[in-house]
């Protein structure tokens, strides 16, 4: 089973669930073997009579039982007597054991098999007791069935078991048929837990959830002992380990190894590395020693089954059989630290056992399979680990400081969900194979499968992370005790004398090591996660901030706000010309202008004396104060911390110099949106210049522009965007604080928002780490999350920073046209007065925004200027206005 949440971490978990639906290709033979029980018990007053009963009562009995008392402190001993004693049985000799520190007792009943009991004076180990029963003769059967003192065993489970010790396999081989029978080494029974009765809530628990665990290692062991084809790992059994309480194994397999914690464990591993020997025999040979066939229930004798002239092969195997049918009731532990203590040990012992077999001894070496069994096993612990102890606390700090990345706690309650449904899975599929091997079908089957499956998942998920900590205390005294294990041959006995009654341990104390690893772990975690969130933090500065204002504010979504054209509230242009005429101008596009003070230079425009043709459209505009206020969006006085003085376009005259074309193109698209820009730069203290250089790099002044991943106007702004902005203007303790700005509707193709927007999106990407320089800020300003990445640039945007550095220079010359307009306006063309008398007109309340684009684009008809397009569609789409209004 895996330890930690997460069984999609686990491969061969997968795999093996997988091979267990494999179908098995043999039938059952039915051989000469005897079978003899060997039964340890140690302090099993309160289950004796159970198990030993259920023994003596199966449907097909054995041939010979060895009981071995090992030295408790309870009456285990008198039970047994008693119920032998109840069955018909009578004590017929009592002497000491010859060789042991016990006494022996035999056993007689006239239908009943040959009994022996051994009560040893003092404690002695499960496995040092079934090898001194065997070593001592008391056993002399072919096969031998160990079973624990406190396990209860369905009546069939004997039958059931005797089905697999030899197993019948055609084989084609160069067109001929070969039959093989295997003699297969080892065979485990299935199990289930005891249910403790009412009263016992923790223990109710702990039950409920090793049913379905041991559903699911019903599932598990029978991939595991599923073979395909005949490689050297999946062509043999890669059983992890027998179910311990229950299991048969041929007479040579033994004896057991005593040098570890998990006996059986280290048993499965070691029966499976033995050789593999065949032989042929004939079909007489397998009559005479009684071999049967069984088909349908039936068993055939192999003289009817066979022809004379088939090839018949005896194949002494070192596989093992998971028998799902055999099933067995055990008793699990009552508290959790019980429950904790027998996780460790079994655990410890797993580690052992790999450890031991890191340098296998011996001319074999480790088969494959049993390599691949190991290996496997302890892959999946430690990577289950890692996913705990390392992966899981580093992806949730790294979520905590850069939410977005790692593992959020919403995707950790989705692989949990996911987990679940696996698991729901797994114990479903378990519990369905269990009771139909018990002989359920239909409804009755689905009934009991789904009601074990119902009672079973929720409490193993509840449990199971205990097991890593089970597994990191097991590890730790495996891996402290190797250096002496290494000097020895043996383990000190005491040492594997751990195997009492989970129930009759009543402690509830939790022991101080497992507490230690506990602990440990637990600080380990904290640390990891502490680490990964100050490294996230530092290699990500303000990204946390950003995430949050961008995925917990209300979003905002672009699409909603596109609608074409805008809602126009102007005078008529028709009157706009006539002297005296009010050029009612709303600016801001869909919303009525709000009154407040219109902020204007410290320094008066110079008048200009214009003269041409070409600029009769100028000199005809009316001369009258518009509406109060600029910005519906940004106006200073709106925001939080505006400018203390007037953000202008030029820095100074000097470097005036007459425009080229190009220039004189982005002037004349600049020239409708200039006053706008300054009043949003002054709003949000930001450089007027580098506000231009940026709307010039994103949109090129277009105010329809759409880029290649849908940002949308002036400022290419996007949803995210949108939601910052939002959350920035109506956080009311916020430097960007601006209630006005998303009051009402508003439309990202409106050049008033859209200017709004990129200043305020300016601003507050200077204000991030490293805002400072504008590669930085700019960075930000394309990417609020990922322009700036472990504060380097993000190399996805250098070309676009690149290129805002490149538009210096045209940035340098249209502001040199500014401001040689406002100190030396004789020195510029007539065609840059004519485009700047436009910029002051919008300044001055006297053009809105719709007729300043209006006049700019017969300016730039008028001036030749190749730049139709843009007015044509800001005429049309923007603003809806026809072919009548082309000409003023």
């Amino acid at each position: 089973m895996a330890l930690v949440p997460g069984l999609l971490a686990m491969p061969t978990v997968l795999a093996n669930a997988l091979l267990s639906f494999v179908p098995d290709r043999t039938v059952p033979v039915r051989g000469p073997d005897r079978v003899g029980v060997v039964s340890p018990m140690f302090d099993e007053e309160a289950g004796a009579a159970a198990a030993l009963g259920s023994l003596l009562d199966q449907s097909e009995p054995f041939d010979e039982l060895a009981v071995s008392v090992n030295g408790g402190t309870d009456r285990t001993l008198e039970v047994v007597r008693r119920t032998l004693a109840e069955r018909g049985f009578a004590r017929v000799y009592a002497a000491p054991a010859p060789g042991l520190a016990a006494h022996l007792e035999r056993w007689h009943a006239e239908a009943g098999p040959a009994v022996v009991v051994l009560d040893h004076a003092a404690p002695i180990s499960k496995s040092d007791s079934i090898n001194a029963v065997l070593a001592g003769g008391f056993l002399a059967c072919e096969r031998v069935l160990v079973v624990d003192g406190d396990t209860v065993f369905d009546p069939g489970f004997l039958a059931n078991l005797k089905d697999d010790f030899y197993r019948l396999r055609v084989q084609r081989r160069r067109g001929a048929r070969r039959y093989v029978i295997e003699d297969v080494a080892l065979q485990s029974g299935a199990v289930t837990s005891l249910p403790p009765g009412p009263g016992a809530p923790m223990a109710g628990l702990i039950s409920r959830a090793r049913s379905g665990e041991y559903a699911v290692a019903a599932l598990l062991r029978t991939g595991q002992t599923a073979r395909l084809g005949r490689g050297r790992v999946f062509g043999a059994s890669r059983l992890y380990t027998v179910v311990g309480c229950g299991f048969a194994a041929r007479r040579d397999c033994f004896p057991m190894p005593s040098d570890t914690l998990t006996e059986d464990h280290d048993f499965t591993l070691a029966v499976q590395n033995e050789p593999v020997s065949e032989r042929r025999v004939t079909v007489a040979e397998l009559a005479e020693r009684g071999f049967r066939v069984k088909l349908g229930g039936a068993e055939i004798d192999a003289a009817e089954f066979f022809d004379p002239q088939d090839e018949v092969v005896l194949r002494r195997t070192s596989d093992a059989r998971f028998v799902a049918g055999a099933l067995m009731r055990t008793e699990d532990p009552a508290n959790l630290a019980g429950y904790l203590r027998q996780v460790e040990r079994w655990n410890g012992g797993g580690v052992e056992n790999a450890l031991k077999r890191l340098a296998p001894s011996g001319p074999r070496g480790l088969r494959p399979n049993v390599a691949f069994a190991v290996a496997a096993a302890q892959f999946e612990n430690l990577f289950g680990l890692a996913l705990l102890l390392l992966a899981l606390p580093v992806a949730l700090g790294v979520n905590f400081a850069l939410p977005g990345y790692g593992t959020a706690l919403t995707g950790l309650a989705a692989w949990l969900g996911l987990d679940l449904l696996v698991t729901l899975l797994l114990v479903a599929a378990g519990s369905l194979r269990l009771w139909r091997a018990q002989g359920l079908a239909g409804g009755r089957l689905l009934g009991r499968a789904l009601g074990a499956t119902a009672r079973a998942t929720l409490p193993l998920l509840v449990l199971r992370p205990l097991g890593a900590v089970a597994y990191v205390a097991g590890a730790a005294r495996a891996l402290a005790d190797l250096p002496r294990r290494r000097r020895r041959a043996r383990l000190d006995a005491k040492v594997t004398i751990t195997w009492e009654r989970p129930r009759a341990v009543r402690g509830r104390q939790v022991s101080i090591h497992t507490t230690t690893v506990a602990l440990s772990m637990l600080l380990v975690n904290v640390a990891l996660f502490a680490v990964a969130a100050y490294l996230g933090e530092a290699t990500r500065p303000g990204y946390k901030t950003t995430w949050r204002l961008i995925h917990t504010a209300q979003p905002v979504r672009a699409e909603d706000h596109v609608a074409l054209p805008l809602p126009l509230a102007i005078t008529p242009l028709a009157e706009l010309l006539e002297p005296g005429a009010q050029a009612g101008a709303a600016h801001g596009g869909d919303r009525e202008a709000a009154a407040w003070a219109p902020v204007t230079s410290d320094e008066p425009l110079a008048e200009a004396e214009p003269d041409g043709a070409t600029l009769q459209l100028v000199l005809a505009l009316p001369d009258q104060p518009g509406e109060e206020g600029l910005s519906a969006y940004c106006s200073v006085g709106f925001t939080a911390r505006s400018a203390p003085t007037r953000r202008l376009l030029g820095a100074g005259a000097a470097a005036y110099r007459p425009l080229s074309y190009w220039e004189r193109l982005v002037l004349a698209r600049l020239a409708p949106l200039a006053a706008h820009l300054e009043e949003a730069a002054t709003a949000y203290d930001v450089p007027a210049e580098l506000l231009l250089r940026v709307l010039v790099n994103e949109s090129y002044l277009d105010p329809l522009a759409v880029g290649p991943t849908q940002d949308l106007g002036l400022a290419q702004v996007t949803d995210d965007a949108l939601t910052l902005l939002r959350a920035l203007s109506d956080d009311p303790l916020s430097p960007f604080a601006n209630p006005r700005f998303f009051d009402g509707p508003f439309n990202v193709f409106d050049p008033d928002f859209s200017l709004c927007a990129g200043a305020a999106k300016l601003a507050w990407a200077r204000s991030q780490p490293g805002g400072e320089d504008e590669r930085f800020a700019y960075a930000r300003y394309i990417n609020p999350l990922e322009g700036v990445q472990r504060n380097a640039l993000n190399p996805v945007h250098a070309e676009l920073v690149v290129a805002l550095e490149e538009l210096r220079p045209l940035a340098d010359a249209l502001t040199a046209v500014f401001a040689a307009y406002r100190e030396e306006p004789q020195r510029l063309t007539d065609q840059e007065r004519a485009l700047l008398d436009v910029y002051r007109a919008v300044g001055e309340g006297q053009l809105s925004l719709s007729a300043a684009y209006l006049t700019v684009g017969e300016l730039v008809e008028r001036f030749g200027i190749d730049d139709a397009a843009l007015y044509d569609a800001v005429r049309e789409r923007l603003y809806g206005l026809g072919e009548t209004t082309a000409s003023l």
